[in-house]
């Protein structure tokens, strides 16, 4: 049985590389503003010696990373010489065209970060869609609140949408999961070794973790409202070549709308499979179901369709805009979210082991509530119907 290691918080600042860092006697975190806030550096003293400090991230172009990306239309774009479609990612385009980084902050163990970012194939830069994410330093692990509003008018299709993308070094060579119908009873774990082209595979725990299958460790993500996880590997076993990665994305299957804001909450830890494993089901014990949303926005020239009110007292309800504002039609749920982190107050893990910044912080439960009559929650997952391919994002720099 593993047990927790005390916080020590050292935020800090590094101008040398640019980056974002929160460290801890276990985790060392990095985002790049230039980036778009990306996780670029995910580092562990605690690994073994030959991993011990290393950053475990592949940054081999602005695709990789450990970043947002979603999917929607099919715009006329390209992607090297094939087709491609709408599809926003944080860290940069495949001709590397940055990302513009509209706000970065760090307080106490929380770096965030807000940007708009690139049409991966189209190159453009999104002016209509923000991207922010904020991470927060836990003992074991990172939590990281990803949220991507869109203020456009397109209603995109349902696709897959990675939740997020993860790219790892390709030492981390075996996929570990739990694949069995038992999840969270300690069932035996699957390794696998995917190929080099997308392959999918159920996640009935949600998480899923690359490692070196001679020691076990490796880098591990949870992310509550995924439901199977797409993974390949590119390059040969005990590659060092930077152009070589691990990729693995939990992914849901949802439909980008017009004017609306999606947020998710995932953890990233380091360290044996097998400990992780434990992490992550202390936190599926203790974690409400509902982790993520998808909500409308109002466009500017209109009333606000959904408010967050939160008045004196911790846990107060999102309430209905007033009866003189117009009855919007229903809201299109990917799953209910306790939504709140506008302050770092008001911000606590949920594993129960409070930030050591903010002792006395508390996690303020907020429910969203549709605005208008005949609101509606559909099922978390609707039925896979559209199979889109996540870009492979494979040795981008040709072309």
């Amino acid at each position: 049985m593993s047990t927790l290691v005390p916080l020590v918080s050292n935020a800090q600042v590094a101008p040398s590389d640019g980056l974002l860092y929160v460290s801890n006697a276990r985790l060392r975190v990095g985002m790049d503003p230039a980036r778009g806030g990306a996780i670029t550096h995910l580092s562990s003293p605690v690994m073994p010696p030959e991993w011990a400090g290393r950053n475990l991230i592949n940054t081999w172009d602005s695709g990789r990373l450990i970043q947002q990306s979603y999917y929607g239309c099919e715009d006329g774009s390209c992607w090297s010489s094939r087709a491609w479609r709408w599809n926003p990612v944080q860290g940069g385009s495949w001709h590397n065209a940055a990302p513009k980084l509209l706000a970065s902050s760090t307080f106490g163990d929380m770096i965030s970060t807000s940007a708009l970012p690139r049409n991966w194939g189209g190159q453009n830069l999104l002016d209509d869609v923000v991207m922010t994410t904020q991470t927060l330093l836990l003992p074991n692990m990172v939590k990281v609140r990803q949220t991507m509003r869109y203020t456009g008018d397109a209603a995109h299709p349902e696709r897959h949408q990675e939740v997020p993308a993860v790219f790892v070094d390709r030492r981390l060579n075996a996929l570990a999961l739990y694949n069995g119908s038992a999840p969270w009873t300690g069932g035996q774990l699957s390794y696998l070794m995917p190929g080099q082209v997308n392959e999918y595979y159920k996640m009935p725990e949600k998480w899923a973790a690359y490692v070196d299958t001679k020691s076990g460790y490796g880098v591990g993500i949870y992310t509550p409202i995924a439901e199977q996880v797409v993974a390949y590997r590119v390059g040969g076993e005990n590659s060092t070549a930077h152009s070589d990665c691990s990729y693995l994305a939990p992914l849901i299957t949802s439909a980008i709308q017009p004017h609306s804001e999606f947020s998710y909450d995932t953890y990233i830890a380091v360290g044996r499979v097998d400990e992780m494993r434990q992490w992550f089901a202390a936190l599926a014990a203790t974690t409400e179901p509902a982790l993520a949303v998808q909500r409308r926005i109002a466009p500017p020239s209109q009333p606000s369709l959904l408010r967050l009110a939160t008045p004196a007292g911790a846990g107060a309800a999102a309430r209905a805009p007033s009866p003189a504002a117009p009855a919007p039609g229903p809201l299109s749920f990917v799953q209910a979210l306790p939504l709140r982190w506008d302050s770092y107050s008001a911000f606590v893990n949920t594993s129960g082991m409070q930030n050591s910044s903010r002792p006395g912080a508390q996690m303020l439960p907020v429910k969203v509530v549709a605005a208008g009559a005949g609101a509606q929650q559909p099922a978390l997952l609707a039925p896979m119907a559209v199979h889109p391919t996540p870009r492979g994002r494979v040795k981008a720099s040709t072309g």
